[in-house]
């Protein structure tokens, strides 16, 4: 049967599971923790800028190379659909 389940594959599940925990404890341990402000000021400060200007240079790279949507709204026949 496809899906029977042996102690081998039991094993190897237990060591995976076991595995991807340890990486996870590894990386929250190894992460600096923050404090609300401290992620309040990352937010405004360096997060909101950095997703507006990308927006803007992908907005303009999109002008610049014709990249842009013909028609404003997705038409069928004749009808305009928002």
């Amino acid at each position: 049967m496809f899906w029977q389940v042996t102690n081998d594959t039991t094993f190897w599940l237990a060591v995976k599971v076991i595995f991807s925990l340890l990486i996870f404890l590894f990386a929250r341990a190894a992460m600096p923790r923050f404090r609300y402000d401290q992620l309040n000021r990352l937010g405004w400060r360096i997060f909101l800028p950095i997703s507006l200007s990308f927006i803007l240079f992908y907005g303009g790279v999109s002008a610049v190379f014709d990249l842009l949507p013909q028609d404003p709204f997705y038409t069928v026949d004749n009808r305009v659909l928002l």
